[in-house]
């Protein structure tokens, strides 16, 4: 119906296959105003011309801004690369997507560059978001079927990890200047502080929970999810904690949490949602290693999540998260590897710095003395200890006299 056979179609000098033909379809492809049947059908022939690689794509130049809009596509320009410059919409960015954009240097400097534009104006803050909502959408559909983005390619993921911080920053800092000016003026003639200082879109949300649903542990994914760190971030990683290597937990995560741990107040629980994220993310790692034994843990993970644990009871998570109980099963799994000498780590003078911390440490003690009451049928019931491991006990906490 389009009266030309896409085998014996020609450009011009200089000038790919079919470029002449397809200038004609290209503002149909690109106004929302067309029939969105219409569009898709004219965006499946840009793909299918892609698919075969019928266009002779040039060799790669420097990154330039973006074609004058409603200029035709240069001669030799790549299909993907004039979609990265003209789409406006998800279905459009879908067929961007959907041709390989991270796999295009030029394409990416092109929608990074239109990105960075985009939070400039209210009429083009939604472009960021439309491009992850399409983004989103191609990801799940094609999680039962053949990838269309190579995330297992370095640069591919490189390229789709810059899309999305740039994504990101549109968000944050639009949202910031928007709240300031909403801010009512402080004595002084200063605006208030933004409140939404961190806030992440729902569409990225949802573009980071498929991809790490698929590659859970490709650290430069987890890296834009957890910085910054946000309550909604938290729990949306927080919620793939069973998909999670040991390796990714010793080298991301249990890190990241620790860090997080350490800059909470050691005054006791501040109640911020998003403190208590961090502490439930601590708790589902010990959920999955310890409470649960799914798995076999290394001396290496043990010593590293029981520094954690400690950190969290320090900052007055105690009874709720059972911390102590949990730090004595930590301690105890591993302990034909000398893991009771771990406990002088809670020991140390200015660890145990308020009443409560004292009184939860001393919990932790009489797990491993044996002398705590639990039943063997509580989730998180210590095994007594033999009187080697109680005499090693005994002398971290000074006591010299001989365990019977």
């Amino acid at each position: 119906e389009l009266g030309f056979n896409i085998q014996s179609q020609r450009g011009g000098a200089g000038e790919p296959p079919f470029m002449p033909t397809l200038n004609a379809f290209l503002p149909v492809a690109m106004q929302t105003g067309y029939d969105d049947m219409l569009r898709r059908s004219v965006l499946d022939l840009f793909l299918l011309f892609h698919d075969r690689n019928v266009q002779s794509a040039p060799p790669a130049r420097s990154p330039a801004a973006s074609p004058t809009p409603g200029a035709q596509p240069q001669s030799g320009m790549p299909l993907v690369r004039y979609l990265a410059a003209y789409a406006g919409d998800q279905l459009a960015f879908e067929y961007l997507w959907l041709m390989g954009l991270p796999q295009d240097p030029d394409g990416v400097a092109l929608i990074l560059d239109r990105v960075g534009r985009a939070g400039k104006s209210p009429a083009t803050a939604q472009m960021p978001l439309e491009l992850l909502t399409a983004l989103n959408f191609i990801l799940r559909r094609t999680q039962q079927g053949p990838a269309i983005i190579d995330l297992e390619s370095a640069p591919q993921q490189r390229a789709l990890v810059a899309i999305l911080l740039a994504c990101d920053q549109v968000k944050s800092s639009y949202k910031e200047r928007e709240d300031e000016a909403q801010q009512p003026r402080a004595e002084g003639g200063q605006a208030g502080a933004a409140g939404l200082v961190g806030e992440r879109s729902q569409e990225l949300l949802d573009v980071l929970s498929a991809l790490l649903a698929e590659h859970p542990n490709a650290e430069p994914f987890l890296e834009v999810a957890l910085h910054p760190v946000t309550t909604e971030t938290l729990t949306t990683v927080a919620a793939l904690s069973d998909r999670f290597t040991e390796a990714t937990w010793l080298t991301t995560l249990l890190p990241f949490l620790d860090e997080q741990i350490g800059r909470m107040q050691l005054s006791g629980v501040s109640g911020k949602q998003v403190e208590q994220e961090v502490i439930n993310f601590v708790r589902e790692c010990c959920r999955i290693f310890y409470i649960n034994q799914d798995r076999r843990p290394s001396e290496k993970l043990g010593k590293a999540l029981f520094h954690t644990v400690v950190q969290a009871i320090r900052r007055g998570y105690i009874e709720t998260e059972r911390f102590p109980a949990v730090a004595s099963m930590i301690l105890m799994h591993h302990v034909n590897e000398g893991a009771v000498g771990w406990l002088s780590e809670a020991l140390r003078a200015g660890a145990c710095h308020n009443h409560k911390t004292r009184r939860a440490i001393s919990e932790l003690v009489m797990r491993l003395l044996g002398v705590h009451h639990s039943t063997a049928s509580s989730d998180l019931y210590t095994p007594p200890t033999d009187p080697a491991t109680q005499q090693v006990v005994m002398r971290l906490l000074g006591v010299t006299q001989e365990v019977p």
